[in-house]
């Protein structure tokens, strides 16, 4: 089971980027284009987990992890790349408002899940909504100059954290397919945190 964790966008901030996904996909630039219903903020890519070992400790550390946590709220706003403009890889809208509290909550997801095995973060986690990745370099100057028009700082809008998602990704030659493995809510007594799998 490939699995992450990450926090859901609202269907405002979906809508309006997914707007920005279509004028930028116009550009014609040689990408593959994140489908809107499967937007979402990363806090920790786990990578594949044996789900009868560890479903369960995953669930109860995050958790306790919300439960000790308030709900934030954030602004999704300008689109930046990975690693940069000079090559730029991994297209994505970033956070205004709500950054610094994002980045400490992926560094707690971080924290409460190296007990259980998991591989602590590279660097610094930058909580982001993925819009694009590179097939191919082809048209990536016409992308350049599309993100430009549209406004690299424009801004998407604004929502409130109040949980975190264990995900599974399942991926199939039409795109991945995220399957919710647990819902965490911030600020929640453990008992009242749902963990139910759907």
């Amino acid at each position: 089971m490939r699995t992450f964790v990450a926090v859901e966008v609202s269907e405002a901030v979906r809508a309006e980027v997914a707007e920005w996904s279509a004028a930028l996909r116009s550009a014609g630039a040689d990408y593959r284009w994140v489908e809107p219903a499967n937007y979402h903020l990363t806090l920790k890519f786990l990578g594949a987990i044996d789900a009868e070992r560890m479903l369960t400790p995953l669930q109860a550390a995050l958790t306790e992890l919300a439960a000790g946590l308030p709900p934030v709220t954030v602004t999704c706003q300008g689109i930046g790349c990975f690693p940069g403009w000079g090559n730029p890889r991994v297209l994505w809208v970033g956070l205004g408002d709500g950054r610094t509290a994002m980045t400490a909550l992926a560094r707690a997801v971080d924290r409460v899940t190296l007990p259980l095995g998991f591989a602590a973060s590279a660097k610094d986690p930058a909580p982001h909504l993925t819009l694009a990745r590179q097939r191919s370099p082809s048209g990536s100057s016409r992308l350049l100059e599309a993100v430009r028009r549209l406004g690299e700082d424009r801004v998407a809008g604004s929502f409130t954290v109040g949980e975190i998602r264990l995900m599974e990704s399942r991926l199939s030659p039409a795109g991945p397919t995220y399957v919710v493995k647990g819902r965490f809510r911030l600020g929640a007594p453990a008992a009242d945190s749902s963990q139910r799998s759907r």
